[in-house]
């Protein structure tokens, strides 16, 4: 047998580490060992399933699961960039936490394919190093931009809140836990942190992990911004930062999505948990008073900027062929779907097919994620997608790329967001798949707790399945022209209404609803 062990905080002898666990083991330890793993993949793969009747889409999909099943679980250490297989000992960026979107990609699929337990590590890695977080906000907040900060904090920090640098390793605010000490002109490293907490919490409305964990969490990066934010004559913010490494833009349009996620989510705590009252009007006031997305004109249409103005050597306001960083206010941040308002939504697809990222490396768990989210073309996804994974799916099925490792997971959300999507509110059942394609899934996990299962067959929809694990109000976007019954899972009658085409069910934690055509 083998054993690897790396030391965790006192990495001073992992190698007699791992050969005292190996003698340590016997038959019976090793058959136990052998019968929990079966029972944990056992699980892990009956949480969901697709059916896409797409062969290359299928052959993503399925190792993608188990790339980051096999990397992250609850209880553990949070998988750094290239998850459990560091091949070198000078693997890139030092296989730590880049956490300007490297280290949260990995899991944007997991809360949808109804494995959110597996972000709870990360969680736990960024929560440990929030200490020295909040020292670098009072302390270390000039080495962001000189000059602008001199200018607004000429303490050189601001009184309360978090700043993370870019890289960080699991074990929080001790020696060494600062892997990468640069910020690149960035304050986003916390609201790409925060976007995972947010999706947690909103696909499986654990009040005591809020209360807990992502509660505490966002108040503290929403106070930051509180600083940080800088007000005009007429009351609105705007919001100094860099959209790519090294740049500085006005209303940097990442930064500016996240924030409008946390702060959201933060009221919505502060009111569920009753606390900071005092903090919840600051924060919807600001919330108020932010600026719409940036946009400018690419080739006479209008698109979706990087900022609302660039200062610097790189003045560009979107950048075709790269990082689709203009679009991270879609997803992660959750700003935008399809159910929002029709004309920013064509600007979103104007702008996916402007940028032409399909294959950019960083992109890959970004660009079809966020074409999913706006409603791109069904078949012109699907042939993107397709196209991207033919020419680079490796041997061994993973996603070829020296430079980002289990990010490359990422993407599974694209293909759950196809099948079923929750926007506004409302669930969408195969939102962005075509027409004539039949596909099925199991147990998909959408906002609100509501665990989602459907078919679509020649066209049409045969059966929704929702189990609702908090209560609450399920609303279904109507997938039928004609009647529908809806019952549960002893086959009575449930009430429900239908305003403006939307299923409307006041649910019961526990209880399943199956919907029918008549």
């Amino acid at each position: 047998m083998t054993a690897v062990a790396g030391g965790g905080r006192n990495p001073a002898a992992p190698r007699d580490d791992a050969v005292a666990r190996a003698r340590a083991e016997n038959a019976g330890s090793i058959g136990t060992l052998d019968a929990q793993r079966v029972a944990w993949w056992k699980d892990f793969w009956m949480r969901s399933a697709v059916s896409l009747n797409d062969t290359a889409l299928e052959r993503y999909y399925y190792p993608a699961q188990y790339f980051i099943g096999a990397s992250s679980r609850a209880g553990r250490t949070v998988p750094g960039i290239f998850g459990i297989w560091n091949t070198t000992d000078d693997s890139m960026w030092d296989g730590d936490l880049h956490l300007n979107y490297n280290a949260q990609a990995p899991f944007y699929g997991v809360y949808s394919s109804n494995r959110p337990d597996l972000a709870l590590p990360f969680h736990e890695a960024v929560l440990s190093y929030v200490p020295e977080a909040q020292r670098r906000a009072q302390q270390d907040l000039r080495r962001v931009h000189q000059d602008y900060v001199a200018s607004r904090f000429p303490s050189g920090g601001v009184p309360s809140g978090v700043l993370f640098p870019v890289g960080i390793s699991p074990f929080g605010s001790a020696s060494g836990s600062t892997t990468d000490d640069q910020y690149h002109q960035q304050v986003s490293n916390s609201l790409f942190s925060a976007t995972q907490f947010v999706a947690y919490y909103e696909y499986t409305q654990d009040e005591n992990w809020l209360r807990t964990k992502g509660y505490p969490f966002l108040s503290q990066v929403a106070r930051f911004f509180e600083h940080w934010l800088e007000p005009d004559a007429g009351g609105t913010y705007a919001l100094w930062g860099g959209p790519h490494e090294g740049t500085w833009g006005k209303n940097s349009s990442p930064d500016l999505g996240m924030l409008k996620q946390v702060l959201t989510a933060a009221v919505s705590g502060s009111r569920k948990l009753n606390v900071d009252a005092d903090r919840r009007a600051v924060w919807q006031n600001i919330l108020t008073n932010l600026p719409a997305q940036p946009t400018t004109t690419l080739n006479g249409r209008t698109v979706y900027s990087l900022a609302s103005a660039m200062r610097g050597a790189d003045t560009r306001l979107i950048r075709p062929g790269d990082n689709t960083i203009n679009l991270e206010f879609i997803q992660p941040a959750d700003q935008l779907g399809v159910n929002s308002d029709a004309g920013r939504l064509q600007v979103a697809r104007d702008t996916v097919t402007a940028m032409n990222s399909w294959g950019q490396e960083n992109s890959f768990p970004k660009i079809f994620n966020q074409a999913a989210r706006v409603g791109y073309p069904a078949d012109q996804l699907i042939d993107r997608f397709t196209s991207v994974i033919s020419t680079r799916t490796a041997p061994n099925l993973r996603i070829t790329d020296p430079h980002h490792g289990i990010e490359k997971s990422g993407a599974t959300e694209a293909i759950n967001s196809m099948l079923v999507q929750s926007d506004a509110s409302v669930i969408s059942l195969f939102p962005v798949w075509p027409a004539a394609k039949d596909a099925s899934f199991y147990q998909l996990r959408q906002k609100g707790a509501f665990v989602v299962s459907s078919a679509k067959v020649a066209g049409k929809v045969p059966y929704v399945d929702v189990r609702s694990e908090a209560g609450g109000t399920l609303r279904l976007k109507n997938p039928w022209s004609t009647a529908f019954t809806v019952t549960d899972a002893a086959g009575n009658a449930v009430p429900y209404t239908t305003p403006g085409g939307v299923i409307t069910i006041q649910t019961t934690a526990g209880q399943t609803y199956r919907m029918n055509p008549a």
